[in-house]
């Protein structure tokens, strides 16, 4: 690479839970790491841009990260200098797969700007690989003590007799507000709006097949219907929903 020629970026983002269904955290870190680039005098060409919107990247999640995976293989192509994401754990929360992209950025000898930390590491030199190695542990460690919790929350839930999992499509649940001004979980009731929405058309079990799910799920008798959060009709959500 000829002196005085600008290095070429490659920008990640992600977050693993976008309840809004926004982007938004994904866009505020995308401006954070370009504005990065732009202060070092990086350049970021059509397509270096990468994002996975409301993916977890720990162990526990079933999602794909198409855009991470991309990444990757952008980077063992050497296509870029650098790879600029807002924190270390928006990378990888596998221990083993963080050591194993550590380890290609240090073969190719690729930078890692990491923009929360105002600091451009070259693992290259041992001190730098040690410290992103040691921030994968802890991204890892993270994922596990937060595995802990949600577990140890939802068997105390349980054992109280209150919600512990996902809300079950065509049930509500009923509260009351207490003296203390905090709500009690009264009981959970069928939707009667729900099961007469999933009535109208014939029997529930006529549902169940993924393609006349979509037909019925297009129908004015669910027009104003509560569906899935953010993501509409999934033909396996409209199957589960319907057999019940």
């Amino acid at each position: 690479m000829q002196a005085g020629t600008p290095l070429v970026a490659a920008i990640y983002s992600r977050v693993s839970d976008d309840t809004r269904g926004d982007q938004r955290s994904v866009e505020d870190q995308d401006e954070e790491n370009l504005e990065a680039c732009d202060s070092n005098g990086w350049k970021v060409p059509a397509g270096g841009r990468y994002s996975d919107n409301d993916i977890s990247a720990s162990r526990f999640s079933r999602k794909e990260r198409p855009d991470w995976d991309r990444l990757l293989g952008d980077l063992a192509a050497s296509r870029y200098h650098v790879l600029v994401i807002w924190e270390t754990a928006r990378g990888d929360r596998k221990l083993a797969r963080w050591i194993e992209f550590l380890d290609l950025c240090r073969d190719l000898g690729i930078l890692i700007h990491v923009t929360s930390h105002q600091h451009t590491y070259d693992v290259r030199k041992r001190r730098d690989y040690k410290t992103l190695a040691e921030e994968g542990l802890d991204s890892a460690d993270d994922s596990e003590l937060t595995s802990e919790r949600l577990l140890r929350d939802k068997r105390k839930a349980a054992k109280r007799g209150l919600p512990h999992g996902r809300h079950l499509y065509g049930y509500k649940r009923i509260y009351e507000i207490g003296e203390d001004n905090r709500r009690r979980l009264v009981g959970v009731v069928p939707d009667e709006e729900v099961r007469t929405a999933v009535g109208r058309g014939g029997t529930v079990t006529e549902y169940t097949h993924a393609g006349v799910c979509a037909a019925v799920a297009g129908t004015s008798s669910f027009q104003g219907l509560l569906v899935c959060r953010r993501s509409g009709w999934p033909d396996g959500r409209r199957g589960r929903a319907f057999e019940r």
